[in-house]
């Protein structure tokens, strides 16, 4: 499941968001959450009211989900897909393969971190970074870019248009 948490209350709450499965990946942007589940499918909350909006099938688990300007970049094994909210309905924008070494071994997930238009989805060697400049049609840029054996778990953004890669 889901918790959500309001810090600023004197007293701490917490309310439970009830999503159907187990959790695998989740990200918040403007009041609501994208929530992917290891049941393959990919929820829109209302966090004012923790209730689901809209709900979509996937074709396999959610990886990983990153936030750029409005639009979900979801990460699978073998995929990036793209979509957007249209009051509180989630529409389905692209999809394009990634074409990657397979997932870092340590945790054997494929991260995604999106902004400025491109994502970038990590695997083994390094990252490949895809275009999203046009969500319906997402191409590929590079291939990975080796670093090493498992080099990057994980990109997260600084707020200074620089990413911080673990």
């Amino acid at each position: 499941g889901l918790l959500a948490l309001d810090p600023r209350a004197s007293t701490p709450t917490l309310r439970r968001i009830f999503v159907g499965g187990a959790v695998s990946a989740v990200a918040v942007e403007g009041g609501f959450a994208w929530v992917g589940t290891a049941g393959a499918r990919l929820l829109l909350v209302d966090l004012s009211t923790g209730l689901p909006l809209d709900t979509v099938d996937l074709p396999a688990p959610a990886l990983d989900i990153a936030l750029d300007g409005g639009v979900a970049a979801v990460t699978l094994n073998q995929s990036l897909l793209t979509f957007e909210q249209v009051g509180g309905s989630i529409v389905a924008l692209g999809q394009v393969n990634l074409n990657l070494a397979s997932p870092e071994v340590v945790t054997g997930r494929r991260r995604v971190f999106a902004g400025d238009g491109l994502a970038f989805v990590n695997d083994l060697d390094g990252f490949g970074r895809f275009n999203l400049f046009d969500p319906r049609a997402p191409f590929k840029v590079s291939t990975s870019q080796s670093y090493g054996p498992a080099s990057f778990k994980q990109i997260v953004p600084t707020g200074s248009g620089f990413g911080l890669a673990v």
